[in-house]
């Protein structure tokens, strides 16, 4: 006997119990998410997680926020995407495009062993940025895996920004690259922690 698929009613129905309970459990301990657009999902915002050690409603209005996306594609009705973009900022990028191509692949193999050991998903962009994201299934939703999920992001979104800024300290230390432009000592973004620099990113591309 078989078994015919969900009403589209029940899944959209799942959906919003699942955007519930996420909210929930974010504001529960301290933090928010705001309603975004994409067009290739069916939810999309950004996770603001604020420093709980702030004790009062005006430090953390005057605190800075790591900050991730997160959604539920529009092509799956089974799963939530967790996911966040690091990379060099635009003066960066043009000095490391002028090293040598051995150095700019020794650096991508390096960042990539150190995020092989994360357990998550990782993508690169002409080598200047990479998406780390994560995948947790509406059967496995729970406080805790939402939690562990956004910390795996976290960590892999500082090891990615160390790597890059290892690198971007380095083309600084040279002063000046190639083209005998300055290279700008606060050029390098933090990827988790700026929402100007997560904007800058088209959020129709962070789904495939």
């Amino acid at each position: 006997m078989s078994t015919s698929p969900p009403a589209k009613e029940n899944i959209e129905l799942q959906k919003e119990e699942v955007i519930t309970k996420i909210t929930k459990w974010l504001k529960e301990e301290g933090h928010s998410i705001e309603t975004g657009f994409n067009p290739k999902a069916y939810y999309f915002g950004i996770i603001k997680l604020y420093d709980k050690a702030l004790e009062t409603a005006e430090e953390l209005e005057q605190s800075k926020f790591d900050a991730i996306h997160i959604s539920i594609p529009n092509d799956f009705d089974d799963r939530v995407l967790i996911e966040n973009v690091c990379g060099f900022s635009n003066i960066d990028k043009k000095a490391f495009e002028k090293l040598p191509q051995r150095t700019q692949h020794q650096f991508i193999f390096e960042l990539k062993q150190a995020l092989y050991q994360l357990n998550i998903i990782f993508e690169f962009w002409e080598m200047t940025k990479v998406r780390l994201s994560k995948i947790i299934f509406f059967d496995g939703l729970s406080k805790h895996v939402l939690f562990d999920t956004i910390t795996a992001i976290l960590a892999a979104n500082r090891t990615a920004e160390m790597k890059y800024g290892q690198l971007s300290d380095l083309l600084i230390s040279q002063g000046k690259d190639k083209s005998g432009e300055y290279i700008n000592k606060g050029a390098m973004k933090k990827g988790y922690g700026s929402l100007d620099y997560l904007s800058t990113c088209q959020t129709n591309t962070l789904l495939t």
